[in-house]
Formats: C-alpha cells, sequence, structure tokens
C-alpha cells in the first residue's frame, strides 16, 4: 500500500493517477468499494473511531490518499481536535506499514518512505 498525503489540493489525487497510473476509477472515497484507491481517508475518519476494524480494510489498498489535517490552527472544538488527533494517529500506523509513502506540496512530490518506480 503506498499513503499519499498532502494539504488540500495540493495534487494527490491527480499524482495517483499521473505517476502511480491509476484511473479517476481505480479511487473512490467509499471504504467498501473495490476501488483500488481510497481516497479522502481524514473525512471517512470523522464517521468512525473504530480503527481497529478500519486498519485491515485500508491496508487492503493499493493506495490510501489523506489530507493533513495537523499542520494548521488547532480547533476550537473538542470533538473537532479529537478528529485531527485520529487522523494523524491512522496516517501513522499506514505509514508504519506502508511499502512506500509520498507526500504532495503544490503538486511536487516527495517520497518520504520506500521507492515508487516509474
Amino acid at each position: 500500500m503506498i499513503l499519499i498525503v498532502g494539504g488540500a489540493y495540493s495534487g494527490k489525487t491527480d499524482y495517483a493517477v499521473s505517476n502511480l497510473g491509476f484511473s479517476k476509477e481505480d479511487i473512490s472515497s467509499d471504504i467498501k468499494s473495490d476501488a483500488a484507491v481510497l481516497s479522502d481517508l481524514h473525512c471517512l475518519l470523522r464517521d468512525t473511531e473504530d480503527i481497529d476494524r478500519l486498519m485491515p480494510m485500508l491496508l487492503e489498498k493499493k493506495a490510501v490518499i489523506c489530507d493533513e489535517v495537523g499542520c494548521g490552527i488547532v480547533p476550537a472544538e473538542h470533538a473537532d481536535r479529537l478528529w485531527r488527533e485520529r487522523v494523524g494517529r491512522v496516517c501513522c500506523l499506514l505509514a508504519e506499514q506502508a511499502e512506500a509513502v509520498v507526500r504532495l506540496n503544490c503538486g511536487i512530490a516527495s517520497v518520504i518512505k520506500g521507492e515508487i518506480l516509474p
């Protein structure tokens, strides 16, 4: 599994299509979909706290795309702070088990773990 992270609209989905060879049809935000790539992990984590059930499904995907939500202003609402922490912790767990981790910034990819072959 390849973990792709970065800020909102930083080019994560375009990278999965252009550089990893996935098509738009291979990408879905529905964890139960047969799509090879899960997008919007951060949104999925708003609706669930059952990380133990979710992790095996995430690890079955060929790639997981997640917005970084921990780099900005700390949310005022307690529930939003818990969500932000959950996103960060799940990304750490995924990165630990991922074959590769790629971070996008302004459309530029940096491979921070593993190797991405052309």
